[in-house]
């Protein structure tokens, strides 16, 4: 059976009438069933053409639909950085990135884990913010990638801006307290558990095996929430 992302085809492909180039340029997108993995798979693709397709989502599948934006956000990013150079190096050599790279992975999985915890007012308190957070992120990671509009990265930006303005659109909630998070997932840790009002902790970094599942997952076209599922993007 043909998933909904083998649908839409690798979104670097040019000629991809569902890739990255046609809906930067306002292609529409299939609709799909409605199910979770659908509108992730169309997140991945587009916030803006996602809600076009399924206007009426509630709160709970929204939030999940948000992390395929982010999927997409992380892969850009890593496909960005294996390709550049730092101190004669691979940028995805250098430990510093590693570790923020794997930490997006570690947001992105206790987002997922925290929606299936079927507690909404906890997931609505942080998985606005942690996926936010992990966009910003990514966009420090770009560098000045993240305002040329052209070549690949260039629909970054627009997946941050579609991803910001379909998370804010939401709504306001406040804040779920760490303690509420880590009791309904005791043990789970991540950046977004570590950003408070105040501005930034250092977090601490995440384990090897985590940094090995990021680089698995991206090579072997997985994508980066608890399905693991098969993703028709080249590496």
């Amino acid at each position: 059976m043909t998933t909904l992302d083998q649908l839409l085809g690798d979104p670097y492909d040019a000629a991809n009438p569902y890739g990255f180039a046609a809906i930067g340029a306002g292609a529409a997108l299939p609709a799909g069933s409605g199910t979770g993995e659908d509108l992730r798979a169309l997140y991945r693709r587009s916030p803006r053409a996602a809600r076009a397709a399924h206007p009426a989502v509630d709160d709970r599948r929204r939030l999940g639909a948000a992390i395929g934006a982010v999927d997409s956000g992380l892969r850009i990013t890593l496909r960005h950085l294996r390709a550049r150079r730092l101190y004669d190096r691979p940028a995805t050599e250098i430990p510093y990135l590693r570790s923020a790279l794997a930490g997006v992975l570690a947001d992105l999985l206790l987002c997922d884990r925290l929606l299936a915890a079927a507690d909404l007012r906890v997931a609505r308190g942080l998985v606005p913010q942690a996926l936010l957070g992990a966009m910003d992120g990514l966009s420090v990671l770009l560098g000045s990638r993240f305002y040329i509009r052209v070549g690949e990265q260039a629909i970054f930006p627009v997946l941050f801006r579609e991803t910001q303005d379909d998370l804010l659109a939401l709504g306001t909630a406040g804040p779920a307290p760490v303690t509420d998070v880590r009791a309904l997932l005791p043990g789970v840790d991540a950046p977004a558990l570590h950003r408070d009002r105040g501005g930034w902790r250092t977090p601490p970094g995440p384990a090897a095996d985590l940094v090995d599942d990021l680089f698995d997952r991206y090579h072997g076209n997985r994508s980066f929430d608890l399905s693991r599922r098969p993703l028709p993007d080249r590496p």
